[in-house]
């Protein structure tokens, strides 16, 4: 199976790549021969083995999944990236340090950190 969307990345809470494609997230496995292997982030979770192998822009492989995608799960954390990419650029903002101060530990540990 392939597909030519555009891929899309978030970062995670550790400040990782993780790619978004049909409502799934994958993190960053390993790269083999030019290819790029990406696991579901609940592999450990609910022992998913869904995978997607990318070559370039181009998804070229997909493994299923054991679950439903969580398309919530995605808005929550592109909204996270957008609070750490505005509370990065505009430091001295105090709505978004407040707002950025409220956010979990580990996911300001791992993109940023402005206070």
């Amino acid at each position: 199976m392939s597909d030519v969307s555009e891929l899309t990345f978030l970062k995670s809470f550790k400040g990782m790549d993780q790619l978004v494609h049909n409502g799934f997230i994958f993190q960053y496995e390993r790269e083999n021969n030019g290819k790029r292997i990406w696991s579901c982030i609940l592999n450990h979770k609910v022992d998913c083995r869904g995978r997607v192998h990318t070559v370039g822009a181009t998804v070229k492989e997909i493994k299923e999944h054991n679950h439903e995608p969580d398309k919530d799960e995605i808005i929550v954390r592109r909204c996270f990236n957008e609070i750490i990419e505005q509370a990065n650029n505009e430091p001295e903002d105090p709505k978004i340090l407040y707002v950025y101060k409220k956010l979990p530990d580990g996911f300001r540990r791992g993109v940023g950190r402005i206070d």
